[in-house]
């Protein structure tokens, strides 16, 4: 059913947007990706995000928001998505929101929160397409 997830960051790519978004971390900006905080610390990725990816049951991508490919960024913008986001990509084709800003937020940092909220909208999302 599902492909793989699609993480979508609210930051741009490269070594000069790493040391922002680093910035940004140290200084806790509230226009820090709520993403970035749970996936990466102030100066690499986390531990114990690397631990918990491993065991989602699919496999990942990653994308900063100048690198969205367009059939996922013609998605967002249809559906007038804020970054950043976590989407599906499904077998047959097409995507699902998998977890929103808002939800991204609600996560504060935490990696562990991040996986049951990706699990639980695995569920519902196995349960309303039955």
């Amino acid at each position: 059913m599902i492909r793989k997830a699609i993480f979508i960051y609210n930051a741009g790519s490269g070594a000069l947007a790493a040391m922002l978004d680093s910035a940004k971390k140290l200084a806790r900006s509230s226009s820090a990706c709520s993403l970035c905080a749970i996936t990466h610390g102030v100066f690499s990725e986390k531990a114990e995000w690397r631990d918990l990816e491993c065991r989602l049951g699919f496999p990942t991508s990653y994308y900063h928001r100048d690198q969205i490919p367009p059939p996922v960024r013609g998605f967002i913008q249809q559906r007038s998505l804020s970054l950043p986001l976590v989407l599906f990509e499904l077998e047959g084709g097409g995507y699902e929101l998998a977890l929103s800003s808002w939800g991204l937020g609600q996560c504060t940092g935490d990696p562990r929160c991040l996986k049951a909220r990706l699990e639980a909208s695995l569920k519902l999302l196995v349960k309303n397409r039955r």
